[in-house]
């Protein structure tokens, strides 16, 4: 049984530890995304690596349904309800606000078919958001393989088959590589407590190491044959394996309890939900040094998506007092 608890779980598990480099994870991702001179700096490009980043949320998100799948039975129990509230819709209204915002500045012409597709998220408005859609994606098929059956033997292969008909689908239709290079690490985190007895921390150390010298080689190589396959290759095997280092980092840390780090618990999913409005209003009303503008925006960003965050803590509050008010009345 994995130590879920917050006070006493080290490194990785840490309830504090995965917020924060959540977080921070987040602020990297922005970084990729906004930072101006992004595409003809190519070492910003290698340093800020984003789709390793989008690997720590996917991690994350096998091991918290592991988690909470093994300690509560009744876990699966309106999950999918639950899943559209906290996923979907806040996506829903994410993915509306930024064609909106695009349509304001007359970058695309409104159409009223193109709207309610947003509007439902049936269609991206913004092709970053391709990753709420796949965790929400994920949630779905786990939802699905663990109320077939209780049996880990059977969710095993039922998850492994799903992962790689969604990557030879992915293939097939020609759909960007970062759809399912990063997914490997949900398996990671859905296996974590049974994998990391049989992993041997120099080795991962020295795989990583030497991945992510591939990786740069490949990257600055742009004439090496099979590259782009290559480096989809080195991202398949380099995301477990970061968040694997990660753990032999951070293993006997104590991560102390402080609370402005639980006053950013879901500040991530908003900033990589939002950064991308911000950004394209920021680039229309500032016109000036690059450097002003990604700080401007990134900062922006961080004070949006904690607000955001905020509004929806008190919203949960008063309905919570609400549904005591009327027990207490009843």
């Amino acid at each position: 049984m994995i130590d879920n608890n917050e006070h006493t779980a080290k490194g990785i598990l840490n309830k504090n530890f995965s917020i924060l480099v959540k977080y921070i994870a987040a602020i990297i991702i922005v970084i990729c995304h906004i930072f101006p001179s992004l595409e003809n700096n190519k070492t910003i490009s290698v340093i800020f690596n984003g789709t390793i980043c989008t690997g720590i949320f996917f991690f994350y998100s096998g091991l918290g349904f592991r988690i909470r799948y093994d300690e509560d039975k009744n876990y699966l129990d309106k999950y999918i309800l639950k899943k559209i509230k906290k996923i979907w819709i806040p996506y829903c209204i994410a993915n509306t606000i930024y064609y909106l915002i695009r349509i304001m500045l007359k970058i695309e012409i409104f159409n009223i078919y193109k709207f309610f597709l947003v509007l439902f998220g049936i269609v991206l408005s913004n092709k970053i958001l391709w990753f709420i859609v796949e965790l929400f994606i994920i949630d779905v098929i786990l939802y699905i393989v663990y109320k077939l059956t209780r049996s880990e033997k059977k969710q095993t292969i039922y998850i492994f088959t799903c992962y790689m008909i969604f990557m030879i689908i992915s293939i097939l239709l020609d759909i960007p590589n970062w759809w399912y290079i990063t997914t490997s690490t949900v398996i990671l985190g859905l296996y974590y407590d049974k994998i990391k007895k049989f992993l041997n921390k120099n080795i991962i150390y020295l795989f990583n190491i030497m991945l992510y010298i591939l990786y740069i080689i490949c990257f600055y190589n742009e004439k090496l044959q099979y590259r782009n396959y290559i480096i989809t290759l080195v991202y398949l095997v380099l995301s477990p394996l970061f968040i694997c280092a990660l753990y032999f980092l951070f293993e006997n840390k104590k991560i102390k309890n402080l609370s402005y780090i639980k006053k950013i618990k879901y500040d991530s999913l908003y900033i990589y939900m939002y950064h991308c409005c911000v950004k394209l209003l920021v680039e229309k009303i500032i016109k000036t040094n690059s450097i002003i503008i990604f700080i401007v925006e990134l900062v922006t960003s961080l004070i949006l998506a904690h607000t955001i965050s905020k509004i929806k803590k008190i919203k949960k509050k008063d309905n919570e007092n609400e549904k005591g008010w009327n027990y207490n009345h009843n």
